[in-house]
């Protein structure tokens, strides 16, 4: 008897085993749980609608239907969202962040500050992506690019790492136009407020779907001088603004250009740490394909007149991939043109040991 009762017992606590064992399933794992959603700009500007857009509709394509949670987190040109996300955030895929399109572009330069390896972050999809435009406002004066070979122009910059000071940098050193950047500013929004304030004469930075998104008042003719694109080919919106790769003035530039326009195809697009288990990546993936197929997003979508320009996650690393495959020499003309003498320090696009050390000066007796 007491040999029956020890060996159900035991049977029991095998069995009470086994199941405390047995790993919650991919599909249940999300059930009552919230998922961080990361903006790594501050509130109001294309990062930021784009990616509320995504956490209004994306819960009802994950099993288990968490909550989405938005929260901003802007600093550095972004920098300081995703050396969270890959050093700090839960890596469960219950963080899901946005990426500043110069980031990858920047550690393969070897920038200050940089504690990730984009290399290794997972792509969940992305909702828009667009040139990069270079203006002026109305008040400025300015009629076209060509006026800034001879008149300088202020623009207004978020941080070193930042679209508003890198486009600005390269359009000046790189192909002689004259744009002055004056940094400090926490967001796109900020930036674009300043402008119209008349504190800045124009911006360094603002991407089409950014424009749909926030500003799509500045879409009409004759709101806005368009001066210079950093992208592929021209956006139809701006049909007399040039891009970068119609100035440039020497192959090795064009060369060098040709890994700065693969960042606006990173757009408007969210990613998960590189520690998140396949199996939740896949799930975010494909709750990600199934919203932008949903009548009810798409409704909203096209209500808040954001520009579609839908891409899955595995789209999304391949970029990344490519700016990562381009030849040492194109990222060592970036390096030499954004730390030409008036534009930025070399330790902000560089490891230490690229740039020359300042000679102390000796002290007089």
């Amino acid at each position: 008897m007491k040999a029956s009762i020890f060996l159900r017992a035991l049977g029991l606590a095998g069995a009470v085993g086994a199941f405390a064992a047995t790993p919650v399933s991919a599909a249940d794992f999300y059930k009552g749980k919230t998922i961080n959603l990361m903006v790594s700009s501050g509130a109001g500007g294309g990062y930021d609608l784009y990616a509320r857009i995504l956490g209004r509709h994306i819960d009802r394509h994950i099993p288990g239907r968490p909550n989405i949670v938005a929260q901003n987190m802007p600093g550095a040109g972004g920098m300081k969202l995703l050396n969270f996300a890959y050093k700090v955030a839960k890596q469960d895929g219950t963080v899901m962040f946005t990426l500043h399109q110069n980031l990858p572009m920047f550690q393969r330069m070897g920038a200050r500050g940089v504690k990730y390896d984009a290399r290794k972050i997972q792509g969940v999809g992305r909702l828009s992506a667009g040139n990069e435009l270079l203006l002026a406002s109305k008040a400025s004066g300015i009629k076209s690019y060509k006026d800034l070979y001879e008149k300088e122009i202020i623009v207004g910059s978020t941080g070193a790492s930042s679209n508003s000071t890198v486009y600005p940098y390269l359009a000046r050193n790189m192909l002689g136009l004259k744009f002055k950047v004056i940094s400090g500013y926490k967001s796109g929004t900020e930036v674009q407020l300043a402008m119209e304030r008349g504190e800045l004469q124009g911006m360094g930075s603002w991407s089409l779907g950014s424009m749909y998104a926030s500003g799509p008042q500045y879409l009409k003719a004759g709101a806005m001088v368009p001066l210079v694109q950093f992208g592929p080919k021209r956006e139809a919106e701006w049909p007399n603004a040039p891009t970068v790769m119609e100035l440039d003035k020497t192959a090795q530039d064009k060369a060098a250009l040709e890994v700065v326009v693969q960042g606006p195809e990173i757009g408007r697009s969210y990613w998960v740490g590189p520690g998140v288990p396949a199996s939740r990546v896949k799930i975010l993936r494909t709750a990600f394909n199934a919203m932008i197929k949903d009548a009810k997003f798409r409704s909203e979508f096209k209500r808040q007149r954001m520009l579609e320009r839908f891409a899955t996650g595995e789209e999304m690393e391949a970029v990344i991939k490519a700016i990562f495959a381009a030849p040492q020499s194109s990222i060592d003309r970036l390096r030499a043109t954004m730390t030409k003498a008036g534009g930025g320090r070399c330790q902000d696009y560089s490891k230490s040991n690229v740039c020359r050390k300042k000679k102390k000066k000796k002290k007089k007796n």
